[in-house]
């Protein structure tokens, strides 16, 4: 860990850390160290992620937006068997407009 310290010290050219009595942060060290604190968190997050979904047990909201035609020939298709499979799924249709995200 001290190497890895000393790196850091030698890129930021600060000492990040100085030992006294205490251990006190330096304005750098205080500043990264928020940053590092989300860093872990979102490295952590990402390592934990999963992409199970159960649709027979999925209580979300999904939105769908497609062109009017495909709409009619596909979606309103599609939504029975969507409701059928995952019933507790919320569906919201937004009309397509290109070039826009459907929030």
């Amino acid at each position: 860990m001290s190497v890895k310290l000393r790196q850091l010290r030698d890129h930021f050219r600060d000492e990040l850390v100085v030992y006294g009595e205490r251990r006190q942060l330096t304005a750098l060290g205080e500043a990264l160290q928020h940053r590092i604190g989300r860093l872990l968190r979102e490295v952590d997050d990402t390592f934990n992620l999963t992409l199970h979904f159960d649709p027979s047990t999925a209580s979300q909201t999904i939105t769908l937006t497609a062109p009017e035609a495909m709409e009619m020939m596909f979606v309103s298709r599609l939504i029975p068997q969507i409701r059928a499979t995952a019933p507790g799924l919320r569906i919201r249709m937004v009309p397509f407009a290109p070039g826009i995200t459907p929030c």
